[in-house]
């Protein structure tokens, strides 16, 4: 799975966390991100079928957004 952020600030780190519907965080990776468009690559192929919660968080730009993503 990949997902694109752009980001205002030159430079900093986001954090995405993915978690089951019980809130069990499965992933903690963080990402060095620049000014501008930046892709975001996430294997989910470990993963069984099912429903699972990403979430965003960039400090240096108050970000944080929870999306929900189902693997088949």
């Amino acid at each position: 799975m990949s997902f694109d952020f752009h980001s205002s600030a030159d430079e900093g780190k986001i954090q995405v966390q993915l978690s089951d519907l019980t809130g069990r965080i499965l992933k903690d990776e963080f990402y060095s991100v620049t000014k501008g468009k930046n892709t975001i690559n996430n294997n989910l192929g470990d993963l069984p079928a099912g429903i699972y919660q990403i979430s965003v968080t960039f400090a240096q730009e108050n970000f944080n957004r929870v999306i929900r993503v189902v693997k088949q």
